[in-house]
């Protein structure tokens, strides 16, 4: 059996022809049909809910974590799952005088498997990141009693174009961490700013999904085998 995950930034759904356009959000997803997805860059307002919509469209289960309050609601990261949530946290990432970031931490159910999944969307600065990968490093090793035998999967938009503190603490943490692969700008990908990575029970290779016009990221696409 088979799991296919996915990260990506999906920019607000705004696209590279800086147009928003949701909708060509939703296409890019169906078309690669993944049992997990994050997504960092999510607006959820009562005009705009990104998330909601989104999980409607996908027919999936959703998760979220707010980053920072924005008027009328909250941006952040999502997760949208082929299965069940079962249980969600939100864990503050913000280094002071920076941008607030967030890592959000589910435990889900997809055919039949039992994941552990962290969402993370880190800062600018190399300095910032340091900070907040060790962080991350601290909460992935804190299960809670319900997360026994579920299986940890680390993903998302870690900003990491310079420096190697986050490449370095993934290796430590998940021993078969895929090498990096360059997913921004999405017309001509050179910087590795989006990561996958999970534990031994997991074992797949992790592609660059395009996605056309509808982010300045591409989207990473992990085919995991379940042991």
């Amino acid at each position: 059996m088979s799991l296919r995950i996915v990260s990506w930034n999906i920019q607000k759904g705004i696209g590279v022809d800086l147009r928003r356009d949701l909708r060509r959000t939703a296409s890019v997803l169906s078309a690669l049909s993944a049992d997990v997805v994050g997504l960092q860059e999510v607006l959820r307002t009562a005009m705009l809910d990104q998330a909601a919509e989104l999980a409607r469209a996908l027919d999936m289960e959703l998760a979220w974590a707010a980053a920072r309050p924005i008027p009328g609601g909250s941006y952040g990261n999502a997760l949208l799952v082929r299965g069940r949530v079962i249980e969600t946290r939100g864990h503050d990432l913000s280094v002071a005088r920076r941008e607030p970031r967030a890592c959000l931490e589910a435990l889900v159910e997809t055919q039949g498997v039992a994941l552990r999944v962290f969402v993370c969307h880190l800062g600018l600065s190399a300095r910032e990141r340091a900070a907040q990968i060790a962080r991350v490093v601290d909460i992935v090793r804190a299960p809670s009693p319900r997360d026994a035998g579920a299986t940890r999967v680390v993903l998302g938009d870690f900003n990491e174009w310079r420096g190697r503190a986050v490449e370095s603490a993934l290796a430590r943490e998940f021993r078969d961490a895929p090498r990096p692969l360059p997913t921004h700008p999405s017309p001509w990908p050179v910087f590795a700013l989006d990561r996958i990575a999970w534990d031994p029970a997991l074992r797949g290779t992790v592609r660059v999904a395009p996605v056309g016009r509808a982010s300045d990221h591409r989207a990473l696409e992990a085919t995991l085998d379940v042991s």
